[in-house]
């Protein structure tokens, strides 16, 4: 008979995981159940331990996932090590549907790879796979294998993702759902083709794009093209700002409404004469911040030409206005914790066609002979790739050297994939 902690555990990962965990009250749970909230208090002594009960039950097992696959993978050659690796993630989460939207609220926590429970198997694996480069004849220094293998977790991860989306044609975390078949042999041709992805890149997968080749890129020339000024001073940029500075000196959580309108010299009211609430202040900052930015890539994309470029310039672009507003982290944190029910609204199809309209020109050019429907997906990809680059960077500031070249680096695995001999790093 299962352990009564095990059957909460259960319950919490399926009624929490229902909401992507934005919505986490033991009452629903307790219902679930048939049991009061006093006897569930009777295995968990607080919600934070019954949190960190589910924590310790979703690394145990990752870790099993990992150890299983340091036994299957032992002799294989590159092309059947990513593919068992990327068979195994799906196996994972499709046995355990709720895990998906549970790590990436684990991502949003801290870096999953410098978890004193998770750190040893990943370096393990990282000297695994660089061995199975180099018998491949890849030499890999450190910085070059770390990103081969960050571009292969972060594909396989979306990959997955994909499988799990509810809105097939507009894509986004908050949308997880569990997929309409756990049998992984429905999937099996979806894993085919991202397989071959990961190994060859968008552009051998096209052959279209072999002109382009990334030792024919000019990326200074690239990124001086899509230089531009920072964003004009905003009607809300001092209470925006007003807020960062109250967070920084007290801490996100204590940054209360009455302290920033201290703060700007104004009543809690006249705060709230600029927003209705605070869910009116998230969505005007993110509507302002995608405008601004639709309007530079429209400018500055048009300056550069075919895919490989724009696809780069796409990139620069967003990290250059990332890093130049280093207050929109602090923003987007203390939104989150004051009102964590605000919901992460899925863009919708009208911006993601602006957003990502070089995709659709290049489509529409012959330069990309991918599928209509997985244009979506390879631009999604593009822009996971682009962020999860600055967030494994340790305190990025700026585009600094070390930073541009992973971006090079990764820009070149997303048209050429993991068979890529040698990632280069100089324009030229």
């Amino acid at each position: 008979m299962m352990d009564r902690k095990e059957v909460i555990l259960d319950a919490a990962f399926h009624i929490w995981g229902k909401t992507n965990f934005t919505q986490m009250s033991l009452t629903p749970i307790a219902k679930h159940l048939g049991i009061t909230k006093a006897a569930l208090y009777k295995h968990f002594r607080s919600k934070d331990e019954l949190l960190q009960a589910m924590e310790q039950r979703f690394l145990s097992r990752y870790r099993a996932f990992h150890e299983e696959f340091f036994q299957e993978v032992v002799g294989l050659d590159l092309s059947q090590a990513v593919y068992r690796f990327m068979e195994n993630i799906l196996r994972f989460y499709l046995g355990n549907p709720y895990f998906l939207s549970y790590f990436y609220v684990l991502l949003l926590r801290s870096r999953l790879a410098e978890r004193p429970e998770i750190a040893p198997l990943f370096l393990r694996q990282r000297e695994l796979f660089r061995a199975i480069f180099h018998r491949a004849g890849i030499q890999t220094g450190s910085e070059e294998l770390d990103t081969r293998l960050h571009f292969l977790y972060i594909c396989t991860t979306f990959w997955v993702s994909t499988l799990f989306w509810e809105d097939k044609e507009c894509r986004h975390p908050s949308q997880i759902r569990p997929p309409v078949s756990g049998d992984l042999e429905v999937w099996r041709s979806s894993l085919d083709r991202w397989n071959r992805y990961c190994m060859e890149g968008l552009a051998n997968l096209t052959g279209n794009l072999q002109e382009s080749h990334p030792h024919r890129l000019n990326y200074d020339e690239i990124e001086n093209k899509t230089l531009f000024p920072p964003p004009p001073k905003r009607e809300h940029d001092r209470i925006f700002q007003a807020i960062v500075d109250v967070s920084a000196t007290v801490g996100i959580r204590e940054a209360s409404i009455e302290r920033i309108a201290e703060k700007l010299g104004m009543s809690k009211s006249s705060l709230y004469s600029h927003f209705r609430s605070k869910r009116s202040m998230f969505e005007t900052l993110l509507r302002e911040e995608q405008r601004f930015l639709l309007r530079v890539l429209k400018e500055k994309l048009s300056s550069l030409s075919g895919f490989a470029e724009r696809s780069y310039g796409f990139m620069y672009i967003t990290l250059r206005h990332t890093l130049s507003n280093s207050s929109l982290l602090s923003l987007f944190n203390w939104f989150r914790f004051q009102n964590i029910r605000i919901p992460i609204r899925p863009p919708g199809r009208s911006f993601m066609a602006e957003y990502f309209n070089f995709f659709f020109e290049a489509y529409e050019k012959g330069e990309l002979s991918c599928a209509k429907e997985e244009l979506i997906p390879a631009a999604v990809l593009l822009h996971v790739l682009t962020f999860r680059s600055l967030q494994d960077t340790a305190s990025p500031q700026e585009l600094d050297e070390s930073l541009s070249s992973k971006i090079r680096s990764m820009h070149q695995l997303y048209l050429y994939g993991l068979t890529t001999p040698n990632l280069s790093k100089e324009s030229v």
